[in-house]
């Protein structure tokens, strides 16, 4: 199932990367995700894509077990994590693709 970008567990993933991003307590207690930014949002769909596409990366090595159907499948779902920020204009959107199968 295809994961919007509101439900990436990014709290404690981010925390470190992106100091300025409100931590889990501040969101908690505010009951709102309106206190990160679009600025932030972007940064973790970013951050989230990069993870997503370094995880698929032996997809596309010629010496895994993959049929060219299937390397055809992940090399699509690659493509479609690349283009991800330019495809949607508010980062709040953003639904990342479901993983193909192997």
């Amino acid at each position: 199932m295809a994961k919007s970008i509101k439900d990436i567990p990014f709290w404690g993933i981010l925390g470190d990367c992106f100091p300025d991003l409100p931590n889990l307590v501040q969101i908690t207690m505010a009951k709102d995700e309106s206190v990160i930014t679009d600025e932030q949002w972007w940064a973790i769909a970013r951050w989230w894509r990069g993870a997503l596409l370094n995880e698929s990366d032996w997809s596309q090595v010629t010496d895994n077990s993959l049929s060219e159907e299937k390397r055809t499948e992940w090399r699509s779902y690659r493509e479609t994590l690349r283009n991800i920020t330019s495809e949607y204009s508010d980062p709040r959107d953003i639904v990342f693709p479901d993983l193909p199968s192997k």
